[in-house]
């Protein structure tokens, strides 16, 4: 699996009833990664909730794939986890 990079998780947009808009784009990661659960290891302390959109870009193949948040839980170490739309 690759490395997570926290810092590439950006918050882009914030509804008025609270959702948000998030994106990731790394060169080391695949969109297969991103669909990982528990890949996004800081969600919860980023401030993303269940039901928040996030734009995954692989910009090493320049894949780009739209999903939501279906987890975000604290284990100790908040983890977050999508489903992407592949399809």
């Amino acid at each position: 699996m690759a490395t997570y990079h926290k810092d590439k998780l950006v918050l882009v947009g914030q509804g008025i009833q609270g959702s948000r808009n998030w994106v990731y784009a790394d060169t080391g990661s695949l969109v297969t990664d991103m669909d990982a659960a528990g890949y996004f290891t800081n969600a919860g302390d980023a401030g993303a909730s269940v039901g928040d959109t996030i734009d995954c870009r692989d910009l090493t193949v320049g894949i780009n794939v739209k999903g939501r948040f279906t987890v975000v839980q604290d284990t100790g170490e908040s983890q977050g986890t999508v489903v992407l739309d592949t399809g």
